[in-house]
């Protein structure tokens, strides 16, 4: 389907289509999205409990709304090889063997990030794309802002910066800060993360910074608590 074709959709009903089940096709959101998909024949309403599903075309609009949002690196973060993936700080990627070419591709990155909050009309706050790999995306804020992560080269760790990793919740990420020296690190946490956490806060995260007991700083960061449209 091209550009020229597909219907005008507004920012909840792109949400939406992009949020409809892989499998199925079920799509949920408020009746007044619903029907506007529906009178689009972009959605129809099926059995017995009124459920809404995507029709071909709704389906062709979605993959063309998901290749849109898409960042060309294939931000899923993962399992393609050669795929762009933001230093963690427990890993290579972010190494300085080429440092101008890896800045070119986080700042590519970062831009296709904002261009898939315009197109679902999320503003300065993540989008449900984000929300799918949280760690990814406060990662690629952090990397995008200049700050480093932990150098790793898989033997040990030689300078420090930002490790980003899952917290105990399912939509909570973790950003300590490691180095090589461990007490010169600790020592250095709470300013660094400080700093961490202006950048994740400018980004529409909700980062708060914690002590434990045995006096090591961290970030815990989530989602703004907003509801959603």
């Amino acid at each position: 389907m091209t550009a020229q074709d597909r219907p005008s959709l507004n920012a909840a009903q792109r949400r939406a289509l992009l949020a409809a089940d892989d499998g199925s096709g079920e799509v949920k959101g408020s009746r007044s999205v619903l029907d506007a998909l529906i009178g689009s024949c972009l959605a129809v309403a099926h059995g017995r409990r009124g459920a809404v599903y995507l029709t071909p075309a709704g389906r062709a609009v979605r993959a063309d709304l998901a290749a849109a949002a898409t960042p060309a690196a294939r931000a899923d973060g993962s399992t393609e090889p050669g795929a762009f993936r933001p230093a963690s700080g427990d890993g290579q990627a972010g190494l300085p063997t080429e440092p101008g070419e890896r800045r070119r591709e986080v700042l590519q990155a970062w831009a296709g990030l904002l261009e898939v909050r315009r197109l679902n009309g999320e503003g300065g706050t993540p989008a449900l794309w984000e929300l799918a790999r949280p760690e990814w995306a406060v990662a690629l804020a952090l990397e995008a802002a200049g700050i480093p992560a932990s150098g790793f080269d898989g033997r040990r760790r030689v300078w420090s910066g930002y490790c980003v990793s899952a917290g105990q919740e399912s939509a909570e990420v973790r950003v300590g800060w490691r180095g090589p020296d461990a007490f010169e690190a600790r020592c250095e946490a709470a300013a660094r993360l400080g700093e961490c956490r202006t950048v994740l806060v400018a980004a529409g995260w909700d980062a708060q910074l914690y002590q434990r007991s045995g006096g090591e700083h961290f970030l815990a960061v989530m989602v703004p608590r907003v509801p959603r449209t």
